[in-house]
């Protein structure tokens, strides 16, 4: 049985928006799915501008590389800068 908490968009937004967001509500979130009830352009730019990885990478990789419409290699990642630059 899971036992994993569903967020609401707003309480998903507020959470991905929050600097200080800790382990234990990262892991709250990527184990909601989070992303599945938001756009590639949302979960790019709500993950992006994130510290803690709140979904799994391979999702987010997809997700950037929809937005910018080319391949992201994965080193590029390592700047977060960029990526948000990237996204527009």
């Amino acid at each position: 049985m899971s036992h994993e908490k569903k967020f609401t968009r707003s309480e998903c937004v507020a959470m991905m928006q929050n600097p200080n967001l800790t382990v234990e509500e990262a892991v709250a979130l990527s184990e909601s799915n989070w992303w599945e009830d938001f756009s590639m352009h949302e979960v790019a730019r709500l993950q992006a501008n994130q510290e803690r990885l709140c979904m799994p990478f391979s999702l987010f990789h997809k997700a950037v590389e929809s937005v910018v419409g080319r391949s992201v290699y994965t080193h590029e990642f390592a700047n977060q800068k960029r990526i948000i630059a990237m996204l527009g």
